[in-house]
């Protein structure tokens, strides 16, 4: 498993969970389906650009902080 998506998925679920938002909003949000954002929290899965830029807009946080 890359160690880049392992932490790009722990920093995605940690700032979901710092604006209390379930994986399931976020995915609503995000018009994505909760298995998507699932797989990518777990690093299941290698996502979209497009979607990275989506969840950085819905967590009203820069693009660069999804990898701090």
């Amino acid at each position: 498993m890359n160690d880049i998506l392992v932490l790009l998925g722990k920093r995605i679920a940690s700032l979901r969970s710092q604006k209390g938002l379930t994986q399931e909003k976020l995915a609503e949000l995000v018009n994505y389906s909760p298995n998507h954002i699932s797989k990518l929290e777990s690093a299941r899965t290698n996502p979209s650009f497009e979607l990275l830029v989506n969840i950085a807009n819905v967590l009203d946080v820069e693009f660069k902080d999804l990898f701090s």
